[in-house]
């Protein structure tokens, strides 16, 4: 009898141990499948941003996150100015800039890999529909690292693949769940969800789910790529303190602009993109060569630069740059050209003057160059 009940006894605590890890199975692994699709996450990405001085991964995720949740509070200028395109910025300070501000936020980050899609799907899906922040590399190819910010809007798991918002390869971007996971950086594993505090939901929109997602347009699908592998990259390494990397990333870079695909980017971007190109050769002493690709590639077709529509991007409002004036100043400049610097730095200013440009933008393109002119 006395056997019998051990036996019970030991029956029942070896169910409730079974028991208990079946409810710590569910509630710390198990994950429903899912597939769905966050409806009205606004896409902003290189397409919009670039003529606004604002290309740049975080902005373009924060602008992202912030117009889903229906947030005016900020404008473009505002984020530019808590997150410089120029300057780095770390996970922590992207989680702090929205708690500050009423959101609350869910930040995971591991150097090892495994366990991201689990992450991600704890957010995005159909009871929560919180679009998700990571932090990536843009391509799995070798020799490719650039990364930076995007967001993920979709999971799909009878498809195996993850819809992003991705600031160069463009809206609703798809994903095999193979490359989502190589694409983590293994020293920057992040993940950042971010959604609206009780107080902060009175004072905001909220969510339009009505808004549909615009069709992915030819540029995204057919010049992402070398947005990546070229301009990126060339600027990665351009970026680096060696002289050899950043001699690399001019070459790089000057791929980038000789590739066949290059012309079907709108005129004011070939242009922009010409003269930073420009800019790069100007900072690795070789003024001539600055010379020449503006002299040649640019002055000629500086015009009329805002009437080339293309479809997904915003071009500039006015019809001609002033960049390239500036850096065909600081290149005669160099050369101890000093009539033909001011020249140049004088168009570039009639420019300035015809299209009302901000003293912020007056600052950036003349403060230092006219110290250097002795005006």
């Amino acid at each position: 009898m006395i056997k019998d009940k051990k036996f019970y006894f030991l029956v029942i605590v070896v169910l409730l141990v079974i028991a208990g890890l079946f409810f710590a199975w569910r509630i710390f692994y198990f994950q429903p499948e899912v597939n769905y699709l966050i409806s009205g996450v606004p896409y902003n990405g290189i397409y919009n941003l670039f003529s606004q001085n604002a290309d740049s991964t975080r902005i373009s995720s924060v602008m992202d996150i912030l117009g889903y949740w229906g947030d005016e509070r900020f404008k473009l200028s505002d984020i530019k100015d808590k997150f410089p395109v120029n300057k780095p910025v770390y996970s922590q300070e992207l989680k702090k800039f929205f708690e500050d501000n009423g959101y609350e936020t869910y930040r995971w980050t591991v150097f090892e890999a495994g366990g991201e899609l689990r992450q991600v799907k704890k957010f995005v899906n159909e009871k929560k529909k919180i679009p998700v922040m990571v932090f990536q590399r843009f391509a799995v190819q070798p020799g490719i690292d650039v990364a930076g910010y995007r967001v993920v809007i979709g999971i799909f798991d009878q498809d195996k693949k993850v819809a992003v918002h991705d600031h160069y390869l463009g809206n609703n971007y798809e994903i095999s769940y193979d490359n989502f996971e190589k694409m983590f950086a293994n020293d920057a594993r992040v993940i950042l969800a971010v959604w609206p505090g009780e107080k902060l939901k009175e004072t905001i929109k909220g969510p339009d789910y009505s808004r549909p997602y615009p069709p992915r347009t030819r540029a995204m699908d057919e010049t992402g790529g070398i947005l990546i592998s070229g301009r990126g990259q060339g600027l990665k390494y351009f970026s680096k303190d060696d002289k050899k990397i950043k001699e690399l990333g001019l070459e790089i870079f000057g791929y980038f602009v000789n590739d066949l695909k290059f012309a079907q980017f709108p005129l004011a971007f070939r242009l922009s993109s010409l003269a930073l190109w420009a800019q790069m050769n100007l900072a690795l002493e070789k003024p001539d060569e600055a010379i020449r690709i503006i002299n040649e590639s640019v002055l000629p077709y500086n015009k009329n630069v805002n009437q080339q529509a293309e479809a997904g991007w915003v071009l500039p409002n006015h019809g001609q740059l002033l960049y390239p004036y500036i850096v065909l100043s600081r290149a005669y400049l160099k050369k101890g050209q000093k009539d033909l610097a001011i020249a140049n730095y004088n168009e570039a200013k009639k420019i300035a003057d015809a299209i009302n440009l901000a003293e912020e933008g007056r600052r950036q393109y003349f403060g230092e160059l006219k110290k250097e002119l002795s005006l």
